[in-house]
C-alpha cells in the first residue's frame, strides 16, 4: 500500500477539507448545577477540555487555560471562577487570569529562564497542579534544548522536528519517526512530510510504513489541543539542499527574518515562498512585490519553489 501523495497544492487543500469534518465535541450536562463536583482539573480551553499535563517547555512559550469541574460519573461538568496562583524555582513564569461570567481563561507563559514553574488553582475544597520544566532554546552552545509547540485542535499544525530530536533528554540523536511522533500525540490522526527530492508527501497514519522526520517539517493533524515538546542539541544545520520544484525548509535561527530576504538569499532561483497559515487553513504567498511580507520566527517553516538544485546557505 503507498501512503504517499504527489504534487503541493490540490493534494493538500482536499486533506485539509476532509479534515474538517473530523472535529471532536463532547456534550455538556444539562443540569451541571445539580451534579456534585467529585474534582477539579487544569485544562486546555477547547472539547474535551483535555487536563495540561506535567511537561517540558520551552522558554517564552504562551497557551490558554481552564479551570474545569468533573463529576466521577458524567465527566466534565462545567468551568469554574477559581483561584489562581504560581510558584516559580529558578524560572519566572508569569500568569494572567481573565475572568468572564463563569470562567476563568488564563494565560500562561514561560518566561525567559530555565527552571520550573509550578501552576496551581484552586476552588473550595478542590485544587490541582501542572508541574512545567522550562529549557531554554536560544543557547548558542551545545547544550540541550526544546522546542515547544501548542497543537490546535481540528487544523494542520506546521511543526519543526529539529536535527537530532527526541522525545525527551536521554532520546536526543536516537533518530525520531513519524510512527514515535504519531504515538506521543494524543487524538493525532495524520503527520504529513513534504518529500523534496520526490516531489511528494510521506503520510502517516496509524499501520502506515515509517519514516524519519528529524530536520523536517511536518503538517499534524489532531483532535484534541495539547502541548508538544521535542529536546534537540542547540546548534542546527544552516545550510541545506534545495531541490527543482518545491521545498520545505525550517528556520532554525534565534533572529526573525521575513520573506522578501529569504527571497534575496535564493538569488535568481527563487520562484514563490509559502508560509503556513494556520488560523485561515491555507498558505500566505510571497512573490517580489507582493504588498506583504510575513515574518518567520525561530520554528516556523516555509515552502520555496526553485528553478533548480542548489545548497542554500541561511542568511
Amino acid at each position: 500500500m503507498e501512503y504517499k501523495l504527489s504534487g503541493l497544492g490540490g493534494e493538500i487543500l482536499f486533506i485539509i477539507a476532509i479534515a474538517t469534518i473530523l472535529f471532536s465535541f463532547i456534550p455538556f450536562h444539562s443540569t451541571a448545577d445539580e451534579v456534585s463536583i467529585d474534582y477539579i482539573e487544569i485544562t486546555f480551553t477547547s472539547p474535551p477540555f483535555d487536563e495540561v499535563p506535567d511537561c517540558d517547555i520551552s522558554i517564552n512559550f504562551t497557551f490558554w487555560a481552564t479551570a474545569s469541574a468533573f463529576n466521577y460519573t458524567y465527566g466534565f461538568i462545567k468551568f469554574v471562577n477559581a483561584n489562581w496562583s504560581i510558584l516559580n524555582n529558578g524560572s519566572n513564569a508569569d500568569i494572567a487570569v481573565f475572568g468572564t461570567g463563569d470562567i476563568d481563561l488564563v494565560v500562561f507563559w514561560s518566561g525567559w529562564r530555565d527552571g520550573n514553574a509550578t501552576l496551581k488553582v484552586s476552588y473550595g475544597e478542590f485544587n490541582d497542579t501542572v508541574t512545567f520544566n522550562i529549557v531554554s532554546y536560544n543557547i548558542e552552545g551545545e547544550e540541550p534544548i526544546v522546542w515547544s509547540t501548542l497543537l490546535e485542535k481540528g487544523r494542520f499544525n506546521f511543526v519543526y522536528m529539529p536535527w537530532g530530536s527526541g522525545l525527551n533528554f536521554s532520546e536526543i540523536g536516537d533518530g525520531l519517526n513519524a510512527s514515535e511522533v504519531y504515538d506521543s500525540i494524543l487524538g493525532c490522526e495524520l503527520i504529513l512530510c513534504w518529500d523534496a527530492c520526490w516531489q511528494e508527501f510521506n503520510i502517516y497514519v496509524s499501520g502506515a510504513p515509517d519514516f524519519n522526520i528529524e530536520y523536517k517539517m511536518c503538517f499534524i493533524y489532531t483532535t484534541h489541543e495539547s502541548i508538544f515538546s521535542v529536546w534537540s542539541p542547540a546548534i542546527q544545520p544552516l545550510s541545506t539542499q534545495l531541490y527543482a520544484g518545491w521545498n520545505s525548509i525550517p528556520w532554525v535561527k534565534n533572529e526573525t527574518i521575513k520573506t522578501s530576504e529569504i527571497w534575496e538569499s535564493m538569488g535568481e532561483a527563487g520562484l514563490v515562498i509559502l508560509t503556513w497559515n494556520i488560523t485561515k487553513q491555507g498558505f500566505n504567498i510571497y512573490v517580489p512585490g507582493c504588498p506583504y511580507d510575513f515574518v518567520i520566527e525561530k520554528g516556523d517553516g516555509f515552502f520555496v519553489a526553485v528553478e533548480e538544485g542548489f545548497i542554500w546557505h541561511y542568511p
